[in-house]
């Protein structure tokens, strides 16, 4: 399994968190809590409730740390993290797929 670098979740919570997307809006935001020595914690929301939340303790080389965790925490396959990654998935189909799996229940 390859690993996952804080560069790299950086880069997949800020696509997560536009709010626009090829002019259209698209409802989620991600909440970043970074705690001083502690755990820092990222949270997404779509419509009031949240589909996921993961935190991560920083070490002295903060962006060295490798973390495998994070797909299954945010509801992806590995390879479907990727492709968000990649820009290949849409903060729009990340959605979607979690409407699909039932992590976000319409009401």
């Amino acid at each position: 399994m390859q690993s996952i670098m804080l560069d790299g979740i950086k880069k997949s919570m800020n696509k997560l968190n536009k709010q626009y997307e090829n002019g259209e809006t698209i409802a989620g935001n991600i909440e970043f809590i970074e705690n001083r020595g502690k755990e820092n914690r990222y949270t997404y929301r779509y419509l009031n409730q949240t589909v996921f939340t993961f935190g991560y303790t920083r070490g002295s080389k903060k962006n060295e740390i490798p973390i495998r965790w994070v797909p299954r925490q945010m509801g992806l396959t590995n390879a479907e993290y990727n492709k968000l990654y990649d820009c290949s998935l849409s903060k729009k189909e990340y959605n979607s797929l979690m409407i699909t799996r039932g992590k976000i229940r319409y009401s």
